[in-house]
Parts: structure tokens; sequence; C-alpha cells
């Protein structure tokens, strides 16, 4: 008996380290899973900031060509460059206005966001309007806000553009008043899609990067002790987050 004992009590103890074992081996991949996976949500978000940073500043490099040109006109001075400087003054005040027209609150990083997503609605049709009393400086990051508010505009457009209604259309309000940051995003979607009910399932050719962006929202909502609200209205969509940011 002795050595049946022995050798039970021996093969319990090894199931106890095997079973340590796998738990302790179990925790540290789900931690790795986690980091990898948050590396690659910050490596989706700086991707999407840049993406805006660049399309603002092929604009810039458009309209400062225009001004060199001007400048050459100038200097010319001759009367036959007479019709052509004027052309040149044209074309150069329209690249001023286009740029302008597409600084919404002076705040570059926002600006070369919301620069791109004009973009791709302009392409797409979709009416884009966007309504900035006031961004909170220096309360949070570049990548926070930028992140917070490209994602939410990615997920309107998507929906409006699958919209039927003949005139689809995203309209983004941001106020910061009382320490509260408050963001409401209005658009136009397919009555006969459901995304509250499907999870927000998405249609992107990338849906691991739709699945990272509501974890990012849910993350800078949660760090700001903030609230997030949709709500389906049918043929519109309406995404609402506040923050507290003191």
């Amino acid at each position: 008996m002795g050595i049946y004992t022995d050798a039970l009590i021996l093969m319990i103890v090894l199931m106890v380290i095997l079973s340590v074992f796998f738990v302790i081996a179990f925790r540290t991949h789900k931690k790795i899973s986690e980091e990898n996976k948050f590396l690659l949500e910050r490596w989706a978000a700086q991707r999407q900031h840049l993406k805006g940073l660049e399309s603002f500043s092929q604009e810039v490099r458009a309209m400062t060509k225009d001004v060199r040109r001007l400048t050459r006109f100038f200097e010319d001075g001759s009367p036959h460059s007479l019709r052509r400087q004027l052309d040149a003054e044209q074309s150069c005040l329209d690249s001023c206005n286009a740029l302008l027209s597409k600084v919404r609150c002076g705040n570059p990083e926002v600006d070369a966001l919301l620069f791109s997503k004009t973009v791709i609605c302009e392409k797409y049709g979709i009416e884009f309007e966007v309504t900035i009393c006031r961004i909170p400086e220096g309360k949070l990051t570049e990548i926070e806000l930028t992140s917070l508010l490209g994602n939410l505009l990615d997920n309107a457009i998507e929906a409006a553009y699958a919209s039927p209604a003949p005139r689809p259309f995203v309209k983004m309000n941001c106020q910061f008043r009382s320490g509260v940051f408050l963001i409401r995003i209005e658009n136009s979607k397919d009555p006969a899609r459901n995304p509250m009910a499907n999870h927000m399932k998405t249609d992107k050719e990338n849906p691991q990067f739709h699945g990272l962006g509501l974890r990012i929202l849910d993350g800078i909502v949660k760090k700001y002790d903030g609230v997030m609200k949709m709500e389906d209205k049918g043929d519109t969509f309406t995404s609402s987050v506040s923050l507290i940011l003191g």
C-alpha cells in the first residue's frame, strides 16, 4: 500500500505542478496577446493620423506652387504676362480658399484628420458638415484625439456610403464646456440595416481594424470617465460621446 500511496501522491504533485505551469503559460500568453493587440491598435491609430497629415500636406504643397508661380509673374512685369498673371492670381486665391475651408478649428492634427475625411466624402458624394466650437487643448493626447474622432467618423462615413438616401450626409458637432468634451455625429444609413443588433458589424475590407477601432473608442471613454451613446433612428444614426476632462 505504501508504494501505491507514494505513487499516487507523486502523481497528484505532478498534476498540480503541471496545472500551475499551464495556468502561468496561459496567463503569459494572454498578456502577450493583449500587448500585441494594444500595439496593433496604436499602429492603426498612428496610420490614420499620418494619412490625414499626408493629405493636408499635399494640399499645402499645391497652394505653395501657385504662390511661387504668381511670384514669377510679378517679377516678369511684361505686358503680355498680364493675362497669365490674372489667371495665376485667381488660381492662388482659389487654392487659398480651398485650403482655408479645410481648416476647421486651428488644431493641426484635427484639421489634417478632417481634411482626409472631407476628401473621402467628396469622392463618394457624401455631404460632410463640421461644427467645432472648441477643441480641448492639452487634455487628450494627439493619438487619443485623432483616434476618437477618426473612428467615429469612419463608422459614420461607412454607414452613409451604404445609405440609399439621394443625399447621404455626415454631420459632426464638437463642444468643450465646463470641463466636458462633447462629440455628436449624425449620419444617414440604410434603414434595412441594424448595426446595433449586429454588434456594429462592418463591411470594411479589414474588419479586424473596425474591431480595434471600437475597442480604442471604448478604452478612451473609460479612461476619461465618459459615456458613449448610440441611437438608431432607421434612416439616420447618431453617436454621442462625452468625456470628463476637468
